[in-house]
């Protein structure tokens, strides 16, 4: 099941990153159409699913956990002071930061079978 929610992850991720790189290079193109929004949403509820469903094994991987979330917090704090242009949104952006360190360490550290 954790292979499932890793291919998800991965997935989802890269088709957010296509769409909000598009986005940028010409306004308008993708958000007439279809909110990326959603898609980063389920990028980040199939990163938990990935981190709910693996198993941690030492615990120095523990003490790297506690860091991601230490910087997690630190660019989570950074980025809803600095996303003022975005209005209601700098809050998602927040979350998603503070989610994302963790998610990516348990992504790259995770060996595959």
């Amino acid at each position: 099941m954790r292979h499932l929610w890793y291919t998800g992850y991965v997935v989802s991720s890269l088709t957010f990153l296509a769409l909000a790189y598009v986005e940028w290079q010409v306004p308008g193109f993708v958000s007439y159409v279809f909110p990326i929004y959603p898609v980063a949403l389920i990028a980040v509820v199939c990163g938990l699913g990935t981190l709910v469903t693996s198993k941690a094994t030492l615990a120095v991987q523990r003490r790297f956990e506690v860091v991601a979330v230490g910087i997690g917090i630190i660019l989570s704090l950074l980025v809803f002071q600095a996303a003022g242009a975005f209005g209601a949104f700098r809050l998602v952006l927040a979350i998603i930061v503070l989610i994302l360190p963790l998610v990516l360490l348990k992504a790259l550290s995770d060996v595959k079978e």
